[in-house]
Formats: structure tokens, sequence, C-alpha cells
């Protein structure tokens, strides 16, 4: 064999040799590839709550959770707040005036509370601020209360949610103690609904004028949402004389919600005005 035949076939092995190689290459990267994607049977349900109490859900990871929740973590005027009642400075805005009467509303489980909606938004009842006025949107409520007071948590807390015509929010607070049962509330409590997502079909109606104190003597300050994306700008009026509701409706909320309250957040530079 001349020497260029013994070139040829030796290139010609070689070429066999790293065609098989080739090969046996793409059947192992077929083997290693990235698996295919997820079956959407498997993926999140829809309605599946992106935040809750405890765990990795807690209120320590709400600002982790979501880039829209980012001011949780990083804000600066966040709530609920520790109100010391010592520490108090004169208003700085005029005293809130309400404006109440009986709404009828549903009862919404959202997952996180009971939320009681306004049926007839256009006949909301509402309170004044400086002149502005704020309409009631919703109210729903915490176990245990979010705000302390003295350092001491009352068994759960009301909150409602107002909003003005140009977006801005007002939460009135109320802490709730253990005492008689609360006739305005009677029917709302008696048809909690059990289950996340669940409406209670039937609306039922409340009386808000005789469901708070008759005196509105509250603390002031400016703080955000107690729940994610914690947006900040909210005017906070915390009712300085609780309402009640007996151990018997206290335990049904509870045994819906075991813990569904917000640590509370540093005041920082702001004032809690009397």
């Amino acid at each position: 064999m001349g020497l260029d035949a013994s070139i040829t076939m030796k290139n010609t092995r070689l070429k066999s040799a790293c065609l098989r190689l080739a090969a046996g290459c793409a059947a192992i990267l077929a083997c290693t590839a990235a698996p295919a994607a997820v079956p959407t049977s498997t993926q999140k349900p829809a309605g599946v709550h992106a935040w809750g109490y405890e765990g990795e859900l807690g209120p320590h990871h709400w600002g982790e959770l979501d880039a829209a929740n980012i001011t949780c973590r990083i804000g600066h005027h966040q709530s609920p707040i520790a109100i010391a009642p010592q520490a108090q400075a004169p208003h700085h805005v005029q005293a809130a005036e309400f404006h109440y009467g009986t709404v009828p509303m549903r009862l919404v489980n959202n997952g996180h509370t009971v939320e009681a909606e306004l049926t007839q938004p256009e006949k909301a009842p509402w309170i004044a601020i400086d002149g502005k006025r704020f309409s009631l949107a919703q109210l729903h409520f915490h176990h245990p209360s979010e705000h302390t007071l003295a350092g001491k948590r009352y068994p759960m807390e009301m909150h409602l949610v107002h909003k003005s015509e140009d977006g801005k929010l007002a939460v009135v607070a109320a802490f709730i103690r253990e005492g008689a049962a609360s006739q305005p509330l009677g029917q709302a409590f008696a048809h909690l609904p059990t289950a996340a997502a669940a409406h209670e079909a039937a609306p039922i109606a409340i009386d808000l004028s005789k469901l708070l104190p008759g005196r509105h003597d509250a603390w002031m300050y400016e703080g955000s949402l107690t729940t994610p994306p914690c947006t900040e700008g909210v005017q906070w009026i915390v009712l300085k004389k609780p309402i009640s509701l007996s151990a018997a409706q206290i335990r049904h909320f509870s045994s819906l919600f075991p813990d569904n309250h917000r640590p509370v957040q540093s005041l920082g530079d702001r004032q809690l005005e009397d």
C-alpha cells in the first residue's frame, strides 16, 4: 500500500470514528436535556393566595414574595404600630367626622379575613377629614388585634376602609374586647363564610352608627395598609374606646382565622396624634 493510500484509509477511519462519537454525544445530550415544561395540572392553581400569616408566606417575607410588595420591606411609614398613650402630639388634622347609617353589605371570605363589601357603593357611608370626603369601601377583621395599646393586644380589631375620589385611603380601626355580643354584627357573625372565596348570597344590613362607640375620640397617624402591597399614605384613625363581641363570636371568627395579624412596625419619625 502506498503512502497516499495509507493516509486516505486512516482519514476514512478517523472520520468514521468521529461520526460514531458525535452520534454518541447526541444521544447523551438527548438523555440529559432539560425536562419538558411542567404540565398545567401541576402548576399553581388560580386563586391560591401568594401571601399569608405564617412560615415562608408570613409577614416577615411579604416584601420578598412579589416585586409589587417591596414597600412591605423598605417602607418607613408602615402599619400597624404600637400605641403608647403617653407619647402623643396635638392633631395636625381635624378629627374625623362620621356620617354613618345602616348599609347593606355582602360577606366574602378572601382567604385572609372575612370582608364585608357594600352592595350599593353609590350609597356608601362616609367620613370627612379636614373637609375631605372618604367613602366606605369595605370592612374586615383581624384576630388578634394588629395595633397594640400600652404593649397589649385586644382579642380582635375591625378595620373600616375608606377611599376618596382622588384615590387616597383612610382606615378607621376599632379594638374589639370580649364582652357583650354585638347586635349590629350579630347577623354578620351568624353567617361568616367558612370557605375561601365563598360569598354569602343574601346581603346583610349593618347599622354602622350603632356599631361604633358614641364618641369617636381617636389617635391619628399616617401609615400603610397592613396587608400586601403595604401601600403607604394611608390616614389611620384608631378609636380609643373599643367595641365588644361575645366570647362565642370571637371564638367563631378565630376558628376560621387563628392568627391573621401583622406584627407592629416602627413608628420612626412619625407622630401619634391625639
